[in-house]
């Protein structure tokens, strides 16, 4: 199968979503799928036994409509205009659209409001009831888009994957403690988020 997957930043920004992308692509390579992923920065191929995963640039708006050699397109962010577009253009073109949502916040402000409102009533709305299927990483996140209007049968809930070979080889506790001048009897506060 070849699929591409869309998101704005890849290389540049390092954050969860990023790591996500590469996670996913390295997976779907190893299991032999053709993998490429669309950035607005391009950036270097990201090898993985059995396979590689080659990072393209998205050329302007030429780009929105270059998918014909795809069998599935699947866009990262649900707020993420750029990536929507691609989204919403291929599934104009026939083709077949996943969104893994990667969370729907809830308003900080009045202004912010507005502006997701606004979003939510036109491009995000049109993807909501034209795209395929939807990953949502949580049951909040499905209930919000259930909430915007997505069907019931095209939300699927597949939480975020941990690759246990990153965290092969960690130091010992007694190593982290020293680092941090924490005392052996001392206790620790975990924040992942």
């Amino acid at each position: 199968m070849r699929i591409l997957q869309v998101h704005p930043t890849f290389m540049s920004v390092r954050g969860g979503v990023e790591r996500h992308i590469e996670g996913l692509s390295k997976y779907l390579a190893r299991r032999g799928h053709h993998v490429d992923i669309l950035t607005a920065e391009g950036g270097r191929d990201v090898s993985c036994e059995g396979g590689r995963v080659v990072v393209k640039r998205g050329n302007g708006f030429a780009s929105l409509f270059n998918f014909d050699s795809y069998d599935v397109v699947h866009v990262h962010g649900y707020r993420v205009p750029w990536a929507n577009l691609f989204g919403f253009f291929r599934k104009l073109g026939g083709g077949k659209v996943v969104m893994t949502t990667h969370g729907i916040y809830p308003s900080r402000s009045r202004v912010d409001g507005l502006v997701k409102k606004a979003y939510d009533c036109t491009l995000g709305g049109v993807n909501v009831r034209l795209l395929d299927a939807f990953i949502a990483l949580t049951p909040e996140t499905r209930d919000a888009l259930l909430g915007l209007g997505a069907r019931r049968e095209k939300v699927w809930v597949i939480p975020n994957s941990v690759d246990m070979e990153r965290f092969g080889e960690l130091p010992s506790p007694e190593s982290f403690l020293n680092q941090y001048h924490i005392p052996s009897e001392g206790q620790v506060v975990l924040y992942v988020g």
